[in-house]
């Protein structure tokens, strides 16, 4: 990775001599699992290598990829407060991972020949030596290091691919970035990743410690229009509401995921994340279901699961044109033609009437 350009460079020449301390993403030749032999003298001792920053004008400037040269586990704790976050290429995800100061989904503990981005503010030179070293990672790749400081862990998921946002209130911390406990957002420019992001002062956080505000701006982008989802896997001692400045709809988290459509036109600052101690009143929030057309399908996002509900659906005149009863399915194919139409939902569980128009 070439952090002047702000991007990748292939290398063709197969003579063509690795640097320790340099970080590479390589391109196996087969399609099958394949195990590589490297012979030689492991290295030991001081290793370094010069970073750099440039404005180039890319989301990357100041990203240098460096990686572990040796034969044993470096411990990240000994450089979190000088370094900051750092930051993995996670393939099964097609994303990043960040881990810095206790938090994110990544480790503190970077695995033998492992590659990993560091963000630097100036050029510098960075530098490893034999006490920076571990005996072992105590787990997996990107072994998540959630601790009880943690507050908030939001989550957008599609395609089984998870992108993660953790946010911790601290008293020591400011709003704006801090090396010692943020991390940038790195966005996967795979297509249909859904980013997920906190946002202050135009800077993107996937891990955002700031002083108790009740008021987080939040960050998504998708370069493809679909049904997309943002829940929250992990908060304590708050009551956490999703709003989506669009629909002028609240949701409340504790209740489930938020589902709603997105289009590439949306705002990357759609949703806001709006939070207030347990035991005030939420009279702001919504109970009811969202009821909505896509793609010729009636979607059903219920703050509660529907048990033997009755689904109705009208035209103005008053005529039933689709029923179903006795369901538990959120989705229903529908082939009406444009018009406005009014949906009943009736079940133990919600008694809601809405009115759709499909275009």
């Amino acid at each position: 990775f070439d952090e002047p350009s702000g991007s990748y460079q292939n290398i063709v020449d197969e003579n063509t001599n690795l640097i320790p301390v340099k970080g590479y993403s390589l391109w196996a030749s087969s399609s099958k699992a394949s195990t590589f032999t490297f012979t030689g003298t492991p290295n030991n001792g001081n290793q370094s290598i010069n970073v750099t920053y440039t404005e180039n004008g890319s989301s990357f400037k100041g990203a240098n990829l460096v990686g572990n040269p040796y034969p044993s586990y470096i411990d990240w704790n000994d450089f979190d407060d000088s370094w900051g976050a750092i930051y993995y290429w996670d393939g099964v995800a097609d994303d990043f991972v960040e881990w810095n100061n206790g938090q994110g989904s990544g480790s503190k503990y970077i695995p033998p020949m492992q590659a990993f981005f560091i963000i630097t503010d100036s050029d510098k030179t960075f530098t490893l030596t034999n006490e920076d070293r571990a005996h072992s990672g105590g787990g997996n790749y990107f072994k998540s290091d959630i601790s009880s400081m943690h507050n908030i862990v939001l989550y957008t998921q599609n395609s089984n691919k998870d992108d993660e946002l953790f946010i911790q209130f601290n008293d020591f911390a400011s709003a704006s970035f801090d090396k010692k406990y943020d991390a940038y957002k790195l966005v996967s420019t795979y297509e249909g990743n859904s980013q997920l992001y906190s946002i202050y002062d135009e800077t993107n956080f996937s891990i955002d410690v700031r002083p108790f505000s009740n008021v987080i701006q939040l960050g998504f982008q998708n370069d493809v229009a679909g049904i997309y989802q943002i829940g929250v896997r992990e908060f304590e001692g708050f009551s956490l509401i999703i709003e989506d400045t669009k629909t002028n709809w609240f949701h409340d988290l504790s209740k489930g995921p938020y589902e709603f459509i997105w289009d590439n036109s949306d705002s990357e600052k759609r949703f806001k994340l709006l939070h207030k101690a347990i035991g005030i009143s939420e009279e702001y929030v919504e109970e009811k279901a969202r009821i909505y057309i896509y793609d010729d399908r009636l979607i059903i996002s219920s703050p509660s699961s529907l048990n033997n509900a009755k689904i109705r659906v009208f035209d103005m005149m008053g005529r039933l044109v689709f029923e179903d009863d006795e369901s538990d399915k959120m989705e229903y194919a529908l082939n009406l033609s444009g018009g406005a139409y009014i949906v009943a939902i009736n079940s133990e569980e919600l008694n809601q009437n809405e009115k759709i128009i499909i275009q």
